[in-house]
């Protein structure tokens, strides 16, 4: 086996981003304020809204479980949602949080479905956080257990196709310089002036092609603005 030694993707992000494919209202992260910061941004640009237990030093000695109550009771005044995912981090995880003890403490209206989401950022490789997310959806009654079969032996056979030629395959990877969007868009433009066709392909992982996704639009836009034909595919 190879010993990556590299920055890997995070199985917590992972699993978040599973939960906004299964459309839950509310993902509440359960741990300290700056855990998965970026992600959860992003994920609010998608629709989900994402707040944070923001767990302490004292939570970590004491117990999490008032860090949690307090923003579930903030989560249904403020939003009163049908779903909300409660996603486990490394410090709830290495102290043993009853998650789902915190969560039936709190009232939150019928016809909300509330539950707990057992990751961590230890978990090896990040697909396990989504398939711990479509576990945990599953049996909330989100999506049918045979869907999340099928999506958890993708992801499974994904991670093994990267262990063998992808990033996971070497023990570090350099980072690499890559175009800026900026550059991309100027040299389509250019094409789409002179009359050229351009094909805008992306191959990534669905995080990434969301993150993405806006220079699909500049293409489309540039391309009712100088004409021209473009091509898309993902």
């Amino acid at each position: 086996m190879t010993y990556v030694i590299h920055p890997r993707p995070n199985p917590i992000i992972a699993a978040m981003y599973t939960l906004r494919d299964m459309e839950v209202d509310v993902v509440i992260v359960h741990g300290p304020a700056g855990c998965g910061f970026m992600a959860s941004r992003m994920l609010e640009e998608a629709g989900v809204r994402v707040v944070t237990s923001g767990m302490k030093e004292k939570d970590l000695i004491f117990g999490g479980a008032e860090a949690l109550v307090r923003p579930l009771q903030e989560v249904k005044r403020r939003f009163a949602p049908h779903s909300v995912a409660v996603i486990g981090t490394c410090a709830s995880t290495i102290i043993g949080d009853d998650m789902a003890a915190a969560i039936r403490r709190v009232d939150m209206g019928a016809g909300c479905i509330v539950f707990p989401v057992d990751c961590s950022g230890c978990l090896g490789d990040n697909t396990e956080g989504a398939v711990r997310a479509l576990r945990a959806g599953a049996a909330a009654g989100l999506i049918p257990a045979a869907e999340a079969d099928r999506q958890a032996a993708l992801l499974k056979a994904a991670t093994e196709l990267e262990k063998r030629v992808g990033m996971a395959s070497r023990e570090y990877l350099s980072p690499a310089v890559s175009p800026t969007k900026l550059n991309v868009c100027r040299r389509i433009a250019q094409t789409l002036t002179d009359g050229g066709k351009v094909a805008v392909v992306m191959i990534a992982k669905k995080e990434l092609a969301y993150r993405f996704a806006d220079l699909f639009v500049a293409v489309n836009e540039a391309r009712r603005t100088l004409g021209g034909q473009t091509f898309f595919a993902a």
